[in-house]
């Protein structure tokens, strides 16, 4: 393992995929860290823009800061969790953090985590920020707002961890920072979701009775714009990034043997399919995701458990 000043060594991985337009404020933002053991892996995705070409001017103007510096690129689109995966799997940290190629790091990100992390310690959880202008940051000082729900900050075991992405809450991706060997241990992404990395991976861990760790400090911003899957729920590709965030939930709902998630699960899935049959656009469509979310059946168990009409057990 290579250190430097008896510092564990930090993998800090940039998933890029036509990112021409932002990787080169991500790769800055990796560059000013305050922590200094640090190898840097950028992972594309097959990017059909400049994405490549500006990260190897970049890389080799910058490279002295790095302990390692690793470029890799495919001749094909494998999905994200592929992305994720190639990207650990070639570096040699003890711990990585991944971010994608349009999202921000705090200097101190990296600084933080690692004075966070113990022996147990498995995934460490930052807090997230949304933005949209880089200028309305100040990557030197972590504000106080986050996006991440604050019931998840509550749960204090794996299970209740577990019990809660079964209900289909979401916490960002970008918010993890992660022990690698733990992380090949469980198999890594799961690259059959080839739009979502982050809901299987923290499925697979709970329900593997591997904790997350909540920390305090915002020290991820996550840019918000046009071309980002999660900002266009109007374009075709959301209706198959929401189907298979719930086929993985079923799934997990499924080796949990617990059929009231496994038939929110499947709820879930079936108006969203109605929903793609329109077009996944117009009045119709807005309606049938609200009648979704708002009429999906777990609401109505845990009312008939708080009831005491239906048991838990």
């Amino acid at each position: 393992m290579l250190r430097r000043e008896d510092n564990l060594l930090v993998s800090i991985i940039v998933i890029t995929y036509n990112s021409a337009k932002y990787v080169l404020e991500t790769l800055e933002s990796a560059k000013v860290q305050t922590y200094q053991n640090i190898e840097l892996i950028v992972s594309d995705d097959c990017s059909m823009d400049d994405t490549v070409e500006i990260c190897k001017q970049w890389i080799e103007a910058n490279k002295e800061r790095f302990v390692r510096v690793e470029l890799i690129s495919v001749p094909e689109n494998t999905g994200i969790p592929g992305n994720c995966n190639r990207g650990v799997n070639i570096a040699q940290g003890e711990w990585v953090k991944l971010i994608a190629g349009d999202d921000l790091l705090f200097s101190s990100c990296i600084e933080k985590n690692m004075k966070e992390v113990d022996e147990n310690s498995t995934i460490l959880l930052s807090e997230v920020i949304d933005f949209i202008d880089k200028k309305e940051l100040n990557l030197f000082k972590s504000p106080v707002c986050s996006n991440i729900n604050p019931m998840f900050k509550n749960l204090k075991s794996a299970h209740f961890q577990f019990l809660y992405f079964l209900k289909g809450f979401y916490i960002p991706g970008s918010a993890i920072f992660i022990r690698r060997n733990k992380l090949i241990e469980v198999g890594g992404y799961d690259e059959k979701y080839t739009l979502v990395e982050d809901r299987p991976l923290f499925l697979k861990f709970t329900y593997n009775d591997l904790l997350i760790k909540c920390i305090i400090p915002v020290t991820i911003a996550h840019r918000i714009h046009s071309t980002s899957i999660t900002a266009n729920y109007g374009s075709k590709v959301i209706p198959q990034y929401v189907i298979q965030v719930w086929e993985v939930i079923h799934l997990y709902a499924s080796f949990y043997h617990k059929r009231q998630f496994k038939i929110n699960a499947l709820w879930h899935l079936h108006i969203i399919s109605i929903i793609t049959s329109f077009g996944n656009k117009g009045v119709v469509c807005n309606f049938l995701n609200r009648f979704r979310i708002t009429f999906q059946p777990l609401r109505f168990y845990n009312l008939l458990t708080k009831l005491k009409i239906v048991n838990p057990n």
